[in-house]
């Protein structure tokens, strides 16, 4: 027997048309939930550094070499870096051991030993080493920066990530700070290389040896 297109309607009443619309509209749900949590997921999963799970060590021991570019002019050391709290020893010198000096000093003096041997101290650690040394750091919140992290005593701001994002970097005391090269040193993602730069002043420290504990 022939069944026409009325009757099929009525033997399924809107049961085949209403299975259509379910599937339809159950497709555009599901396809809305998996934009929804595309949407939300994150892109990265590097951390920011207000949010590093680590605080930077108050005492380590560091060995690289340092190389000062300022007004044209350049220069290059070696250097041996340890920090105690608030005490820090850095010693400097050029090939062969040549133009050995000794930076001492904590938060309220700097000593500077030059070559010749002659002492030379001050309350203003940067206001010395421009006078002996020819260039300056802020080495009360250098300690941080070298560790890849921002100092605690100012506000700073952050371009990209870090740590562990080779292209992130911070700025504090209108100073960009660069940290790249990273390695996990006990249990702690430390910068093997740090590039500070300020107007037309640019240092850059290359580690090559780094510890941390009581020194």
């Amino acid at each position: 027997m022939r069944v026409t297109r009325s009757e099929e309607h009525k033997k399924c009443p809107g049961g085949l048309s209403l299975g259509i619309r379910k599937l339809k509209w159950l497709f555009l749900a599901s396809g809305l939930l998996l934009l929804a949590a595309c949407v939300s997921a994150p892109t990265t999963s590097r951390r920011p550094v207000e949010l590093d799970v680590k605080p930077a060590h108050a005492s380590f021991a560091l060995e690289g070499r340092l190389a000062v570019r300022h007004a044209g002019d350049g220069y290059s050391a070696n250097f041996n870096w340890v920090q105690s709290s608030e005490e820090y020893s850095i010693q400097l010198w050029g090939p062969l051991g040549q133009g050995r000096t000794l930076i001492e000093g904590n938060a309220s003096l700097i000593e500077i030993t030059t070559a010749d041997g002659l002492k030379h101290s001050d309350d203003h650690p940067e206001r010395l080493m421009q006078r002996w040394l020819g260039w300056s750091i802020p080495l009360e919140i250098f300690k941080f920066w070298i560790q890849g992290r921002p100092g605690p005593q100012s506000s700073f701001a952050v371009s990209g990530t870090v740590p562990r994002d080779e292209t992130g970097s911070f700025e504090q005391l209108n100073w960009r700070i660069t940290p790249s090269r990273y390695r996990v040193i006990s249990d702690t993602w430390m910068p093997m290389k740090t590039v500070a730069t300020r107007e037309d002043f640019k240092i850059t420290l290359i580690i090559r040896k780094a510890e941390f504990g009581k020194f």
